[in-house]
């Protein structure tokens, strides 16, 4: 019971931390890259990527289902665009 129970609060509190944090790293995240590269919409903040990792953890730490890719292409666009910003990058480059 003890461990259903840290399951449970291990899946409340990343559900919490993308709902709070990062509403952008919820689902795969492949989709929201696809629609940043249309132009459709702007890039995730950068607290994407520690929420989507965190929350990664705990959610297959709880023993829920997670892709491998779409998570990691998430958080590496993430880093790429955060990169970018930092370096003063424009899209060409």
């Amino acid at each position: 019971m003890i461990v259903v129970g840290a399951c449970a609060g291990a899946t409340l509190l990343a559900a919490w931390m993308v709902r709070r944090f990062s509403p952008h790293a919820s689902g795969s995240g492949i989709p929201h890259v696809e629609a940043v590269l249309h132009g459709q919409v702007p890039p995730a903040p950068f607290i994407l990527v520690p929420v989507k990792f965190i929350g990664g953890i705990l959610a297959i730490g709880s023993g829920l289902a997670l892709g491998r890719e779409g998570p990691t292409v998430q958080m590496g666009a993430g880093i790429a665009a955060f990169t970018a910003r930092v370096g003063r990058l424009c899209w060409a480059d």
